[in-house]
């Protein structure tokens, strides 16, 4: 993190704009509409500067690296932020890495200011061609976390008997939105047939410069802090639901069992918000990648177990739509399937240990 910032309170100033502007409530009408995405919210994120906190400041961003996003993906995730902040910041991410100079001046100022919304996967591509002086585009690319909210799409392709990402216009290509459990978020799915895009859409070669490690490890500590700032919201309002609901002439937080499992599920947060720090502060070195897969596994399974029984906790409101429990649990669920299901995390972190 950038020198003279203190992380306590950057991470109390993300706190208390969420918690005015994306209050609770606001996150329950949402999860009725339509609409994924929140331009409000996202105009305020954008306003703040929050946007650029990874990019370099050449381009419009603050620079301060993987240990003040993780404060900010923490923070979205616990008040269930319906803005495309992580697809956005690994778009950016594909940019500074694989992109030219003049890709960097064209995409980094944009995405820092909200202006341009962005989407990557890195999943099977399509295939590409040179035609003429652009590029021809043929296939199928799939799951990219909110790419129908995205103005410009980073999609894999094969040329020349590489991998390499062409960055789509929003419109160029047809687009399929699909809704998931989680209501503040979607997966897209892009078709080419003989799509034509000019040769400067083209970035690097993604496995020469270890594009795909990067942003793999970028998402993993981003799902992994979003399940650290959603457990610790739940459990949280848990343990307010317990000190006033009354049963047997006193409050139920006072039965023993119940102060267990709670006390329980505290201890494991803690113990998985070590793991998605420990990843934080190692983000460029060599075990990155390891570090951000395993911290997402744990951070991900503690968060559902905790949002599962927090529904419990709550009794019979804990599993009414009009209350907002299931909001987490739907929200953690998703974290576990996202960029890879827990079961895949985990033989991936086998396969760089061995």
């Amino acid at each position: 993190m950038g020198e003279g910032i203190d992380a306590a309170e950057l991470a109390g100033g993300f706190r208390e704009v969420l918690s005015r502007e994306w209050p609770i409530e606001k996150a329950k009408r949402h999860a009725e509409r339509e609409q994924v995405i929140d331009e409000a919210l996202w105009e305020t994120l954008a306003a703040l500067g929050w946007l650029g906190l990874s990019i370099p400041e050449a381009f419009g961003g603050l620079g301060l690296g993987a240990d003040g996003l993780g404060l900010l993906y923490r923070e979205l995730g616990a008040c269930l932020a319906p803005a495309p902040v992580l697809p956005t910041l690994l778009a950016a991410e594909l940019v500074m890495r694989a992109g030219a100079p003049e890709q960097h001046s064209r995409w980094l100022p944009a995405f820092a200011s909200g202006a341009a919304r962005g989407a990557v996967c890195w999943g099977p591509g399509a295939q590409a061609a040179w035609a003429g002086g652009g590029l021809r585009l043929n296939g199928r690319v799939a799951d990219l976390l909110d790419g129908g909210a995205a103005t410009i799409l980073f999609a894999p392709v094969a040329l020349d008997g590489a991998r390499r990402w062409v960055a789509v216009p929003a419109g160029r290509a047809e687009l399929k939105t699909i809704r998931t459990i989680d209501p503040s978020r979607t997966l897209a799915t892009i078709e080419f047939a003989d799509v034509d895009l000019p040769g400067d859409c083209l970035l690097g070669d993604g496995e020469a410069f270890g594009v795909e490690d990067a942003l793999q490890a970028h998402a993993a500590r981003a799902i992994a802090a979003d399940s650290i700032g959603g457990g610790e919201a739940i459990l949280e309002a848990t343990v307010d639901y317990l000190k006033i609901r009354r049963q047997f002439g006193r409050p139920i937080g006072s039965f023993q069992a119940l102060k267990h499992r709670a006390a329980e599920h505290k201890a494991a947060l803690m113990v998985a918000g070590a793991f998605v720090d420990e990843a934080a502060e190692g983000a460029d070195g060599e075990t990155a990648l390891l570090a951000a897969l395993s911290a997402k596994a744990h951070a991900s399974t503690v968060y559902a177990e905790v949002a599962r029984d927090a529904i419990q906790l709550h009794g019979g409101i804990g599993y009414t739509f009009e209350y907002f429990a299931h909001l987490y649990l739907r929200r953690a669920k998703m974290n576990q399937a996202l960029f890879g299901t827990v079961a895949q995390t985990l033989d991936r972190v086998a396969d760089l240990l061995v």
